[in-house]
């Protein structure tokens, strides 16, 4: 009871820590005019509130130990297990966070996706769908219909390129790029995609 008791005590002081951190590393980012460039701020903002949210959890686990009567020799040992229980909870959240379409959005909104084809002449227009129906019109970047690009808005697996044909046929391939949009692999030309007469590569366009 008394690991559990300093458990409560350990997540509400690391939650009461990490977000008066936050707050103030918030005001301190919008008093100095921290460049909002790839959410500077935000990142500056969760990186003092997990030190103070740490410090904060060593603080309360330590008080709830202690006022169990847990001798001295112990509270260090019972406090590292607490913290640490603490700290990989908040770690693995973070880090699917890190992952999540909500943190893509809001940190790059979307990647600019580069794409070839090899073919007849005879293409009209070419769009990128994700998922079921979410299409994003392409534009040709390139003489001759070889070379175009268009955006990605989702973490996902499921891309795929539409090709319209002036004749109104269209061919479709299934882009080989890794579920998270910005993955290093990415940035490099993937493998060519057949489709009838057509093949297609692609590569996210790195950001600078």
């Amino acid at each position: 009871m008394t690991f559990l008791r300093a458990m409560g005590w350990g997540l509400l002081g690391g939650a009461g820590g990490f977000l008066l951190g936050a707050i103030v590393a918030s005001v301190i980012a919008a008093a100095a005019n921290m460049p909002s460039r790839e959410g500077g701020p935000g990142f500056f903002a969760v990186g003092i509130g997990l030190l103070t949210g740490l410090l904060g959890a060593i603080t309360a686990v330590v008080y709830a130990f202690r006022s169990s009567g847990v001798p001295m020799s112990r509270v260090g040992v019972g406090a590292l297990a607490v913290v640490a229980t603490i700290g990989i909870a908040m770690g693995s959240y973070f880090f699917f966070y890190r992952q999540s379409q909500a943190y893509f959005r809001k940190t790059y909104y979307a990647a600019q996706v580069e794409v070839e084809f090899q073919g007849p002449a005879a293409q009209l227009r070419f769009e990128i769908v994700e998922g079921e129906d979410n299409a994003t019109p392409g534009e040709w970047t390139g003489a001759g219909a070889l070379r175009g690009q268009s955006k990605i808005f989702n973490v996902g697996s499921k891309r795929s390129l539409v090709l319209h044909l002036a004749d109104g046929s269209t061919r479709t391939f299934r882009l080989p790029l890794a579920r998270w949009p910005l993955a290093k692999r990415n940035f490099e030309w993937s493998p060519w995609v057949e489709s009838g007469e057509f093949k297609v590569r692609c590569r996210v366009v790195e950001r600078s």
